[in-house]
């Protein structure tokens, strides 16, 4: 039997993690509630597959809380809504749901040369030169 502090996970944090999520709170934020560090709520995420689901359920029902937040705020039905505030929530914690600035960077680049030959600087600057034109 392999020595050390006892856990504190406890069979009830499953649901105790969905419901802080769905009400807004983050993952890491749960840590505060079952008074552990965000190291060990990872570390139960890999033990505990009930955790693990708890988790990933929470996170859609964290964005769905957000989201009926924002579209309330949108309609003028939250006074003080900060609409600013919220987009930024959004980018930070949902960009896997798409919540992000979306850059257009699409460059193709032709640079023949051969791996095994070393370029001197003026080819090098040249071919720099020509992929910026």
């Amino acid at each position: 039997m392999p020595a050390g502090r006892p856990t504190k996970y406890r069979d009830h944090f499953p649901q105790a993690l969905y419901e802080h999520m769905a009400k807004g709170g983050s993952f890491e934020a749960f840590g505060a509630y079952a008074k552990v560090s965000v190291d060990t709520l990872y570390q139960w995420v890999k033990k505990h597959e009930a955790f693990a689901e708890a988790k990933k359920e929470g996170w859609v029902a964290s964005l769905d809380h957000f989201e009926k937040v924002g579209m309330a705020g949108l309609m003028g039905e939250l006074p003080k809504f900060n609409s600013t505030a919220w987009i930024f929530i959004m980018k930070c914690r949902f960009r896997a749901a798409g919540y992000r600035d979306h850059v257009e960077n699409e460059t193709t680049v032709k640079f023949e040369h051969d791996p095994g030959k070393e370029l001197s600087e003026p080819e090098l600057l040249k071919a720099i030169k020509a992929l910026k034109e």
